[in-house]
């Protein structure tokens, strides 16, 4: 993520969030997998290396950031991934295996999207391939921070369940014009009413 400066005095500066996240995460038990880069072509970056292009001096170069982070983890368990399969029935393993044309490397090169509500919107693509590579049909898909919905719609395209969680009041009108007329929003009081959070 880029911190844009304060003003002229400042400097803007990325905060790797993954690399943040990552300790705290394995430290809370889950294992990891892999980190799938992200890449969008260099048209889509926001500059920040103009003045470098004019002086050329070093120690004041920053690249343009045209890559994002897709960090891949499972429950720490002392059984193989392999197991995880077995739960499912042949059937279903046989119709959630991933199509021809699928990426093998961990760089993964498709275009931003755009949205006219969300100003940070996943490319369906990207979501898409989350939800092929690593779930089965039937499965249930969690988004925390759903946004416009984008998860939501690669879910119900690939046959899985999902569940979206916004707080935007905006952004969930969205996700209800996105998902159709059935998709339900939920206030956490009603929630808290209903006895689902603490």
């Amino acid at each position: 993520m880029i911190v844009p400066r304060a003003g002229r005095q400042h400097e803007s500066h990325r905060y790797a969030i993954p690399f943040d996240l990552h300790p705290r995460l394995t430290a809370s038990g889950w294992r990891f997998i892999d980190d799938i880069i992200w890449k969008k072509p260099d048209a889509a970056a926001k500059p920040r290396n103009s003045g470098f292009n004019v002086h050329r001096q070093p120690m004041t170069y920053k690249a343009n950031a045209v890559t994002e982070y897709v960090m891949v983890y499972r429950k720490r368990s002392h059984r193989l991934i392999d197991s995880n399969l077995r739960q499912y029935d042949r059937g279903t393993r046989a119709a959630s295996r991933v199509p021809d044309g699928y990426e093998p490397t961990n760089v993964w090169e498709l275009d931003p999207a755009h949205d006219r509500v969300h100003s940070a919107v996943f490319p369906a693509s990207l979501c898409e391939r989350v939800i092929q590579y690593y779930s089965m049909i039937g499965d249930l898909v969690l988004d925390p921070f759903a946004g416009s919905g984008t998860l939501g719609v690669a879910a119900q395209h690939l046959n899985r369940d999902f569940l979206l969680l916004e707080i935007n009041t905006q952004y969930i009108q969205r996700i209800q014009q996105r998902l159709g007329l059935g998709a339900r929003a939920t206030r956490t009081e009603d929630w808290r009413n209903d006895g689902y959070a603490q």
